[in-house]
């Protein structure tokens, strides 16, 4: 089976689970699931995925023809930790082709099986920018008191069987596949070489919940984290506006008052959620102030005497970072930094487009680059000087 008709005949399976999910008929939903896992067209659009769709058709069969979700997952998973800006470090993930295959399968199920409520996003079609544009818009209306809380170890600490107790997919398809008790997982040094870390463990940490809850980068685990998360709104019987992308959560409320009552209650919600023992960290943000989230900012603007969205400070630390190693590599050629600082930001407006003036950041860093050039340059001529 080739890459376009495997994609047309897994999209119509998706469509009757889609079809059976906004009427309501939870047996038609059942059926379709299990269909789904069990249908070889979706089988090769997930090798194709990942394989890419020009990939030799014998390797996508024998990939295809080795993959059963109804049979346990015993393929190893790697892991690595990366260090945090913050300190610390975070736990990632690699799973094998068959492993990847099966979570894009079940990804994909999971999404089509539930309806998400309008404060989720990294779901669907619902990415950052969007949210960053509804937050805004939230705080303009007089939302201006917030808490934001970070949920810490989030995704191993959910439990994927809690999680997806009422989704009509089979129970031995969550058992086998999302369910890591048990499973081989293999630390690889090479992935932290030089990152200075001295103990050596042998074995990612399980909470004491018989599951190893989800595991971070795998493709299942944002969709699953966001089903334990989607009844968030019905905790809060009070006039909010709810933000979650991942384990970042936002409350807006319009005066302190009602931003700490809406602290105790998500406090409580998190601290009290059945699908896992989760701990997080809350900070209060006031729009007057201006706060960082989800890599942009949302920051009073003099000018307009309005609230803006703009980069966040470490985006405009890292973009100074690179123009300034532009500058020192080029200068001395004769190079312009404001013309060629032109086109090296040019690739920003695809990671910031819902930035509310784009082209004035744009005037800004090419500003800041060229009086940048000018002093490099002067300390150029200096040490040059210095030097005769």
């Amino acid at each position: 089976m080739h890459f376009d008709e495997a994609g047309i005949k897994a999209e119509r399976a998706r469509r009757k689970i889609r079809s059976a999910q906004v009427n309501g008929r939870q047996r038609a939903l059942a059926s379709a699931l299990r269909s789904y896992v069990r249908n070889r067209a979706v089988a090769y659009e997930a090798a194709y995925r990942e394989l890419g769709p020009h990939a030799e058709l014998d390797i996508i069969v024998t990939a295809v023809s080795r993959l059963n979700l109804f049979a346990p997952d015993t393929s190893p998973i790697f892991f690595w930790r990366v260090q945090k800006r913050r300190g610390g470090c975070r736990v990632v993930h690699r799973l094998t082709l068959h492993g990847r295959m099966r979570q894009i399968i079940l990804k994909d199920a999971i999404e089509c099986s539930f309806q998400p409520n309008e404060h989720l996003f990294l779901i669907k079609t619902r990415g950052r920018d969007r949210e960053a544009r509804l937050i805004l818009d939230a705080l303009r209306s007089g939302y201006r008191f917030g808490v934001r809380a970070d949920i810490r170890d989030a995704f191993q600490n959910a439990n994927a069987l809690s999680a997806l107790r009422n989704t009509p997919l089979p129970k031995s398809v969550i058992r086998n596949n999302l369910v890591y008790d048990g499973r081989q997982f293999i630390h690889d040094w090479r992935k932290e070489a030089g990152a200075g870390y001295a103990h050596r463990q042998t074995y990612y940490n399980i909470p004491s919940g018989g599951s190893a809850g989800l595991i971070q980068g795998a493709a299942t685990s944002s969709v699953i984290f966001a089903v334990l998360l989607n009844d968030m709104p019905e905790a809060f019987s009070m006039d909010i506006r709810l933000f979650v992308y991942g384990d970042d959560i936002l409350v807006l409320a319009r005066n302190e008052d009602e931003r700490a009552a809406a602290r105790a209650i998500l406090e409580r919600y998190i601290l009290t959620h059945p699908a896992g023992s989760f701990r997080m960290v809350v900070q209060d943000v006031d729009a007057r102030r201006g706060f960082d989230l989800i890599g942009y900012g949302f920051r009073p603007s003099i000018m307009a005497e309005q609230i803006e969205i703009v980069p966040d400070t470490r985006q405009i630390l890292a973009t100074q970072d690179r123009l300034r190693l532009l500058v020192e590599m080029n200068i001395h050629r004769g190079w312009d930094p404001k013309k060629g600082g032109t086109v090296a930001l040019r690739n920003t407006k695809r990671g910031w487009p819902a930035v509310s003036d784009l082209e004035d950041f744009h005037e800004d860093m090419l500003l800041w680059m060229d009086v940048e050039g000018e002093a490099y340059r002067k300390a150029l001529v200096k040490g040059l000087r210095d030097a005769n």
